[in-house]
């Protein structure tokens, strides 16, 4: 049974232009099973993708030390994207960036080398929709920086790959 080792969640990160980052991967190994793949290696930033352009979304990401059980993971979402990859990673951090703001609160201490990820997100389709309708202008009073957020999110699990 695997052990979760470290965990931080609940945290709001910044969508860019569809993305955020896990930052200082090498390589990338992903089977991706859509026409617009969720995860894509660019300058050694595993970029994350969104259907939302820009917003707010609640990221967990998760630390393991071996792949974990199903009955370890929470479920409380109809996840809408899940995908697996394996990637190289060559610092001792692993940690989330936005776009334009850089380095997050978000990572979590690693060994340099190859790790699997799965990475799951629910109501990307639901933010895609919401930011067609939406007008900064008119909602600035219930949303003070004119950004959409509590709509997506992910959830990254992370753990060493079999050698």
């Amino acid at each position: 049974m695997a052990l979760l080792l470290a965990r931080a969640e609940d945290t709001d990160v910044l969508i860019e232009r569809h993305v955020f980052s896990l930052y200082h991967v090498l390589e990338l190994e992903s089977a991706a099973t859509q026409a617009r793949p969720l995860l894509r290696l660019l300058d050694e930033q595993l970029l994350i993708r969104s259907p939302g352009e820009d917003h707010i979304a609640t990221v967990e990401l998760q630390l393991w030390d071996g792949p974990p059980e199903p009955s370890s993971q929470t479920d409380d979402h109809p996840w809408e994207a899940d995908e697996f990859c394996r990637f190289r990673i060559h610092h001792d951090q692993l940690s989330i960036w936005q776009l334009t703001s850089g380095p997050t609160a978000i990572g979590v201490d690693v060994q340099p080398g190859w790790y699997r990820m799965r990475v799951r997100s629910a109501g990307g389709s639901a933010v895609a929709r919401a930011i067609e309708v939406y007008d900064p202008d008119e909602d600035v009073e219930e949303n003070f920086e004119g950004i959409l957020r509590g709509f997506e999110t992910f959830l990254l699990q992370v753990w060493p790959a079999e050698k």
